[in-house]
């Protein structure tokens, strides 16, 4: 099973950061749909530093306009409820490790 894995943005005052995410249970407004995600059964929650591993619950998807005027196409993002947050595994700990972040804070590996 593929991992869902999402990194919040770092220090972006108003946004949810890694703490805030895991005691809460629920990443909200990552770029993703419902069906790339249909196949996961963890998300893993991770700073760059820290990460923790959960079983999704629910995943809800919306439409947000884009930023751009000039854009036609409204993007995808989805909230995911989690629950039984966990560390990680090895497996899935060196499965993180090889991800290479960009200005992109979702991946699937």
């Amino acid at each position: 099973m593929p991992l869902f894995v999402v990194k919040p943005s770092e220090n972006e005052p108003g946004k949810p950061q890694f703490s805030d995410i895991i005691s809460s249970g629920i990443a909200e407004g990552f770029f993703a749909s419902k069906n790339s995600t249909s196949n996961c059964t963890t998300i893993v929650i991770t700073d760059g530093v820290n990460s923790k591993a959960a079983t999704i619950k629910n995943i809800s998807e919306y439409l947000v306009p884009p930023k751009s005027p000039t854009a036609k196409r409204w993007i995808k993002r989805v909230d995911v409820q989690f629950e039984d947050v966990r560390d990680l595994t090895p497996q899935e700990l060196s499965q993180v490790r090889t991800i290479k972040w960009s200005s992109r804070n979702v991946r699937f590996v």
